[in-house]
């Protein structure tokens, strides 16, 4: 029987880590001796020195030590140990340095600012121990989601300022116009043509031929579309029912008005999309729809 070609190519080689005395050999002799060299060179991700330095600052003068620590659990069965050994391994996201990373990313890279070291470990560890928390899985997820969402808000704010306020200046004014009929949640609308038909419910299908535009001119959408091979423009009107997936303006303004009006709608940002970019829509945008609302196609 012929000698695999891994080991015939590396029959002789040896191969030590000098400055760890306790590494094993490596003699490719056989097949298998090949195979789980090779697994050793391919489970050991090239990215790990990497991580090592900016995770937790270590270099090469460190890495005998890792080693050692490597070592010491390929050669245990302990189950403590073991058990000891991986909790040490998770711990270390919540040490000092990854405190410090962990802090920089939840508040927007402010190295003033830095998560409670004794909270966070606490919440850890009685939740791995199923012992009762201060907050219920679902609870804590929420009040993550809020806060991140809160500080995304309030760094937006900063970085918008100037837009926020000419859009809230444009509605302050644009509610004095004769016509303007401003809610009670800030909505304002401007009837051309009252229609004739019901007011929708929740589940009435709708028609909504429309153009939105931003206070500054800016088209950001329209139903009314060029046709890109023929390049005529065609009307297609937008199927929606009150309570379907729009901006809460649209929902509010779809039950307010009878079908058949035809309008220019004013969303002020809090009911339309808040602090996010949509496109050519900039956070706290106001939304300014000519829009026609119909129960036909």
């Amino acid at each position: 029987m012929k000698k695999s070609i891994f080991a015939v190519a590396a029959a002789t080689m040896v191969l030590g880590f000098n400055s760890c005395t306790n590494v094993p050999k490596a003699e490719l002799v056989t097949e298998v001796d090949s195979l789980s060299y090779a697994l050793g060179v391919v489970q050991c991700d090239p990215r790990l020195k990497d991580a090592l330095e900016m995770q937790f600052q270590l270099d090469s003068t460190n890495y005998d030590a890792f080693v050692k620590g490597f070592l010491k659990a390929t050669n245990t069965t302990d189950n403590d140990a073991i058990a000891e050994a991986l909790g040490f391994q998770i711990g270390l996201q919540y040490n000092e340095k990854a405190l410090k990373q962990n802090s920089a990313y939840f508040f927007s890279g402010d190295t003033t600012k830095l998560l409670n070291a004794d909270a966070l470990i606490n919440a850890w560890i009685s939740a791995f121990k199923g012992e009762k928390t201060l907050m219920t899985l679902d609870s804590a997820r929420l009040f993550i989601n809020n806060f991140q969402q809160a500080l995304y808000e309030q760094n937006m704010e900063k970085q918008y300022a100037d837009w926020k306020k000419r859009n809230e200046d444009f509605l302050a004014e644009n509610g004095k116009k004769d016509g303007i009929v401003t809610t009670e949640s800030g909505l304002q609308y401007k009837v051309t043509r009252l229609g004739k038909g019901k007011i929708a419910t929740d589940d009435t299908q709708l028609y909504v031929t429309y153009t939105g535009t931003l206070v500054d001119s800016t088209q950001f959408d329209s139903s009314i579309k060029e046709d890109r091979k023929t390049k005529v423009k065609k009307n297609t009107p937008f199927a929606v029912k009150p309570n379907g997936s729009v901006i809460e303006g649209w929902k509010e303004i779809l039950k307010t008005v009878p079908v058949g009006t035809k309008l220019t709608l004013y969303v002020p940002y809090d009911l339309g999309y808040g602090a996010r970019t949509m496109g050519k829509i900039k956070p706290f945008s106001t939304l300014i729809f000519d829009m026609e609302i119909s129960d036909k196609k």
